[in-house]
């Protein structure tokens, strides 16, 4: 199991134990240095490299992406991801959710996504051809 996959099971359950429903940021600085005791930290996004992602996440998360991203084709529109290196994926995704690309449905898109996330999709989509 990923050090990042970890480190939330144990975040969600020390809330789920003390019925947190959202963990205030003391909460959350006590977890995150409790996890940096066993050396389990989350991935940060801007330093999480894509062979670290979750290929079989990505593959689940990327129903979403070739609704319009098809996998086999391109328009000029819609750019092809299959194959695309994934820092160039991720940065994209970044600047999406930091709304600095400009895109309504990609800045959506991007923004329900966590680093891990967008970490999974880049080595997932990096994969195919």
């Amino acid at each position: 199991m990923m050090p990042t996959k970890v480190a939330v099971l144990i975040m969600r359950g020390i809330c789920k134990r003390w019925a947190l429903k959202d963990c205030g940021s003391k909460v959350r600085k006590a977890m995150l240095a409790i996890c940096a005791c066993f050396g389990i930290l989350p991935v940060a996004g801007a330093r999480a490299e894509a062979k670290d992602g979750d290929v079989e996440l990505g593959a689940y998360l990327s129903a979403e992406c070739v609704t319009c991203h098809q996998v086999n084709a391109q328009t000029e529109e819609i750019p092809q991801i299959a194959g695309l290196d994934p820092n160039a994926f991720m940065a994209a995704m970044q600047a999406y959710k930091a709304k600095q690309r400009e895109h309504p449905i990609m800045q959506m898109m991007a923004g329900r996504l966590n680093d891990e996330e967008i970490v999974a999709l880049a080595a997932y989509f990096s994969t195919l051809e």
